[in-house]
């Protein structure tokens, strides 16, 4: 989430539905690659999600490698959202909700807004 903006719901949904060798039709673009593709020598990787509607599009997350790495370790179980929240609420820690919040405000020193926008958002041009 603090990675790559992403709402808690995409999250638990990455978790669950994890199928990084599966090939992938984009529709926006009319190109078929593979789910999870990893730059390692640039340290990340991006996962096709394809959540499309008016609400809270994303087609893409990023994350680095070493988060693939837990996700790979994560991958297939079901995760109630209410559970990490409440998790986050008992342990002192910060609310999943805010994560998007801070995650621009990291990525908005780092790299030009139009970057970030596009890291958050996870869709094509």
């Amino acid at each position: 989430m603090l990675e790559g903006g992403l709402r808690l719901s995409h999250s638990v949904q990455v978790v669950k539905d994890f199928k990084p060798d599966e090939i992938v039709e984009i529709p926006a673009v009319g190109l078929e690659t593979k789910r999870l593709v990893c730059f390692e020598d640039k340290g990340f990787c991006r996962y096709y999600i394809g959540i499309r509607g008016p609400q809270k599009p994303c087609e893409w997350v990023y994350m680095s490698t070493e988060t693939l790495q837990l996700l790979q370790k994560h991958a297939g179980r079901a995760v109630d959202r209410r559970n990490v929240t409440r998790y986050a609420k008992r342990h002192s820690l910060l609310a999943p909700k805010t994560m998007c919040k801070v995650s621009w405000r990291i990525l908005v020193l780092q790299v030009p807004r139009e970057v970030a926008r596009f890291i958050q958002a996870g869709l094509e041009s």
